[in-house]
């Protein structure tokens, strides 16, 4: 309801934090009965009928009644996180967090340690509008019997970058006091600051006469590494775990909660899954691998667990105090209240691998992926997996001709603005991702406006021992508009736009009409052509050795024959397991096939004879068949069902495969 209802929200309400903040609390008190007479605090928020913002706050309520007729405190938590503006939610991002996710984090960390919570300090490090807050406060008050003043000026601690969110975290607790019969104005441990570098022990003197928080709960803010401000970048270089990659900004948060709790001190996330396999996350994985902490993860893997937001999330409750493994589940987060011990494979940190990502799955699966990773050469050394074009700007660069002449293409614009491109400054152009099988390169083929030149270089080696003897510069402006006045013609037409590009940086570009990256312009050679995430192996051979691609990869090499083999090799079940096992997932059982994640994927050396038959055969189950046995991997070992991966053992089953 309330995601329906949020799509009319900003007709009828206020764009300022404040104003935003008196029309929802006196709704909320008014459709709760709630008529407060001792807190000052929230007496100045209710909007009274001679105030300008009545008319607001009225329009408001009747257009909440005609949606729902109660108002709940996980519905003012929820509405005060989607009325942060999207800007704000770009760079600090603030997410509502279910209130079933709250509740597993909250029992998880506290049953974790034998501590008196009615002495436990509990601190949230990015609070947001209080959610994590709340539930806490209402989970000590059921279990302890806890006056909320006590809990709030003595146990709860909350930080935030944003003074609404601290205001709306006062409010919230506020409301619930107040809606439990404690109506007073409280002391709140509620603090605006940058988590990034805040001083926990002085801004705090109580935790750190302590040595630390016992419990950090929340839900780190999700922000990816291209929406990050330089002066954030900035405050992230003093943390460790974010010198790998291009760091999201949850990553510092691990780092952040587990160096504010004390040595017996307990955390607990909703947060990204992808830091157990991703490059920016080594340094996270180090870092948790280095001081043994007790950690578990609870993986949804390509579940979306929050309403509106493509993200793929994890719970992770980790102790201070050093454990020899990490407990981990993948999990739907309609079962998150059945799991229990048993649910949870225990995998020592001696047998995962920080720089090239964790496997978090059974031995078996672990010794099936040691075959895949070791019978024979890695991929990458194979052949070059090389990555497609960057123009920041396709919709300019790229088209779909609707006509042509013996020396023109003719493209039509959004607009309805129709030019002529002269052929010669033309390449041809596939998107990656659209291709299934070879006859799609009719279907989905373009053309890209290339506005380059190749310049010869001495000879560079490709992996299988062939040369590529060019290089690729821009164009001089003169010589563009000489030998092309109608693209040049186009590309001035389009000039702005193109300003535009890296938010204003374009103007640091060899030239203004050159592309985005300068990666993916000179990829020579007979191609596999493959998507960035699938959710199956398409591999797709051309021999256009100047085609050009974008939003996906290709493997690259002069030999056919090597190509064609590659390509039986990677559409078949063991490649497929591999990914699934090894990849960054995505919803709707995707998953990533960056060249990071696919490389170490190994090739075993083939006979003639064995090449003959993969490059004739036609049969999918003969040719995964003949490769299990090259791998010497039990074909049951690689089927989709869980229940059949875990029931299998490797070592009893192998020596029946005879090694081919």
């Amino acid at each position: 309801m309330i995601k329906e209802f949020f799509r009319t929200l900003n007709k009828v309400i206020p764009a300022e934090p404040r104003r935003v903040n008196r029309i929802l609390v006196t709704t909320f008190l008014a459709l709760n009965n709630l008529k407060p007479q001792h807190s000052a605090f929230v007496n100045e928020l209710v909007i009274h009928e001679q105030e300008e913002d009545w008319a607001d706050y009225t329009l408001f309520q009747d257009y909440f009644l005609s949606y729902q007729g109660t108002f709940s405190f996980e519905d003012l938590i929820e509405i005060f996180e989607l009325v942060v503006s999207p800007s704000d939610k770009k760079v600090n991002g603030a997410i509502y967090t279910p209130e079933y996710i709250k509740s597993y984090i909250i029992d998880q960390v506290t049953a974790s340690t034998n501590l008196d919570l009615t002495q436990a300090f509990v601190c949230d490090v990015a609070c947001g509008c209080g959610g994590f807050l709340y539930s806490y406060a209402r989970f000590l008050r059921e279990r302890h019997d806890l006056s909320y003043e006590y809990i709030y000026s003595e146990l709860l601690y909350g930080v935030d970058i944003a003074p609404y969110s601290i205001e709306r975290s006062a409010i919230t607790l506020s409301l619930l006091a107040i809606g439990e019969g404690e109506d007073a104005d409280f002391q709140f441990n509620l603090k605006e600051g940058n988590s990034l570098d805040f001083d926990w022990r002085t801004e705090f003197t109580r935790v750190g006469e302590r040595g630390g928080f016992d419990f950090v709960i929340g839900n780190p803010p999700y922000v990816c590494a291209k929406n990050i401000t330089p002066e954030t970048r900035e405050l992230l270089e003093k943390w460790p775990v974010c010198l790998s990659g291009n760091p999201d900004l949850y990553i510092p948060f691990f780092q952040i909660g587990l160096e504010a709790l004390h040595e017996h001190g307990v955390l607990g996330y909703i947060t990204v899954n992808s830091f157990t396999r991703s490059m920016n996350g080594r340094k996270l994985r180090e870092y948790f691998h280095q001081h043994s902490f007790g950690l578990s993860i609870v993986d949804f893997g390509g579940e979306q667990v929050f309403k509106g937001r493509t993200t793929y999330t994890c719970i992770c409750i980790i102790g201070r105090q050093p454990q020899p493994v990490v407990r981990y589940c993948l999990s739907k987060s309609s079962q998150l209240s059945t799991l229990g011990p048993a649910d949870f494979v225990q995998i020592p940190y001696d047998t995962l691998t920080d720089h090239q990502g964790w496997v978090l799955s059974t031995v078996d699966i672990k010794s099936v992926l040691h075959r895949l990773r070791t019978t024979g050469r890695p991929l990458e050394q194979v052949a070059d997996i090389r990555g497609g074009f960057a123009t920041l700007k396709n919709q300019v660069f790229v088209f779909k001709a609707i006509g042509e002449t013996p020396t023109h293409f003719e493209l039509e614009t959004k607009a309805k603005v129709r030019f002529q491109i002269e052929k010669g400054i033309c390449r041809n152009a596939v998107k990656a991702n659209s291709l299934k099988k070879e006859a799609d390169f009719a279907i989905y083929g373009e053309k890209i406006i290339f506005p380059y030149k190749y310049q010869a270089q001495p000879n560079v080696l490709f992996p299988d021992e062939q040369t590529v003897g060019r290089r690729v510069v821009p164009l001089e402006e003169v010589e563009l508009a000489t030998l092309y006045p109608d693209a040049y013609k186009y590309l001035l037409a389009h000039q702005a736009e193109l300003a535009l590009r890296d938010r204003g940086g374009a103007s640091d570009y060899e030239a203004w009409y050159a592309f985005g990256r300068a990666q993916g312009l000179n990829v020579q050679g007979y191609k596999l052509l493959f998507p960035h995430i699938s959710d199956q192996p398409y591999f797709v051979y051309t021999e256009d050795s100047d085609l050009l691609f974008y939003t996906g990869f290709s493997i690259v090499s002069w030999n056919s024959r090597t190509l064609r083999i590659l390509q039986k090799v990677l559409i078949s079940k063991l490649f497929w397991f591999f990914v699934k096992h090894t990849s960054k997932p995505y919803s709707g059982d995707y998953f990533g096939l960056g060249k990071n994640y696919i490389k170490g994927f190994s090739i075993p050396l083939f006979e003639k004879e064995e090449e003959d038959f993969l490059l004739t055969c036609a049969d999918k189950d003969e040719i995964n068949t003949f490769l299990a046995a090259k791998y010497r991997i039990p074909m049951q070992m690689l089927m989709d069902e869980p229940t059949m991966v875990n029931s299998v053992n490797i070592e009893q089953v192998l020596p029946l495969v005879a090694p081919v």
